[in-house]
């Protein structure tokens, strides 16, 4: 059983997630919306608040259309038609694109294995002044 993580690790990482997205959108990539699935597209950031396999993580998630056209391959068990190649390049060059990124912009970064496929794990950003206290 997965075990939350604490709360300070959990505010850290959000904050971390913030500003991996913020560095993303002002590179001009769009950022995935919480929208119908068929508008779904762009920089993925995921907390995933759980210790052990808990983090930051960024994926790419290309359009509808993409996506569908591998699906309809996997389907009929072609697992090396051209749609499904396609799919899988603009994961792997959206997921090389995001991390140069990232790691141009302070972020420490690496590839996220079976945790999240074809995505990265957000290990630590640069140094943000924080939110000052009164």
């Amino acid at each position: 059983m997965l075990n939350p993580a604490d709360q300070a690790t959990v505010i850290e990482w959000r904050r971390l997630a913030q500003g991996a997205r913020n560095v993303l959108a002002g590179a001009g990539l769009p950022l995935q919306a919480d929208v119908d699935q068929r508008f779904q597209f762009g920089a993925r950031i995921i907390v995933d608040e759980f210790e052990g396999t808990g983090g930051v993580f960024v994926g790419w998630q290309p359009h509808f259309h993409v996506v569908a056209a591998a699906l309809e391959s996997y389907k009929q068990h072609e697992q090396n038609a051209p749609a499904v190649r396609h799919f899988n390049t603009v994961c792997r060059a959206m997921r090389d694109a995001m991390a140069q990124i990232l790691e141009s912009a302070g972020y420490r970064v690496e590839d996220s294995g079976e945790d999240f496929p074809d995505g990265l794990r957000v290990l630590s950003g640069p140094e943000l002044p924080r939110e000052k206290k009164s």
